[in-house]
């Protein structure tokens, strides 16, 4: 059953991190069915201690108080406008092909929620920029850094 609880506690960060930021937050009964979908099961009680859990284990996990509260992750390793600013350079770049371009903005988007990623794919528009047809350029510059 320990195992369970584990993995419970794992999923439930999970779908913290991939569904949740500060204007899509979710409540204990989101969480709970996420977790059902996932064919674990978990009672309301068990979610808020295992919440309260990883809150006093350092994850920064906001509260938004209300009848039914609501919870969403607060701080990441990069703030959506960091990676506004990663994905437009990395659209922007006459080196960087389009294809390369479309996955690196993609990797990026990984870092944070589903819905701020969609944005970020928005904000990187491709089409109208210049961009190289060559693969390659991606990996010579990276044989001329591993050279210096």
């Amino acid at each position: 059953m320990q195992s369970q609880g584990n993995i419970r506690v794992v999923e439930m960060l999970r779908y913290l991190y991939q569904h949740t930021d500060e204007n899509h937050p979710a409540t204990v009964t989101d969480i709970t069915a996420y977790l059902k979908e996932r064919g674990i099961q978990a009672v309301r009680q068990t979610v808020y201690a295992d919440l309260n859990a990883l809150i006093t284990a350092g994850f920064d996990i906001v509260i938004v108080k209300s009848t039914q509260n609501q919870y969403f992750i607060g701080s990441r390793l990069f703030e959506y406008p960091e990676l506004k600013m990663l994905a437009d350079a990395v659209a922007s770049s006459k080196i960087i092909s389009a294809k390369k371009s479309e996955a690196l903005v993609q990797k990026l988007g990984c870092l944070t929620s589903i819905h701020q990623a969609e944005q970020l794919k928005g904000l990187a528009s491709l089409s109208s920029r210049v961009k190289p047809g060559n693969e390659k350029v991606y990996y010579i510059i990276d044989s001329i850094h591993l050279l210096c």
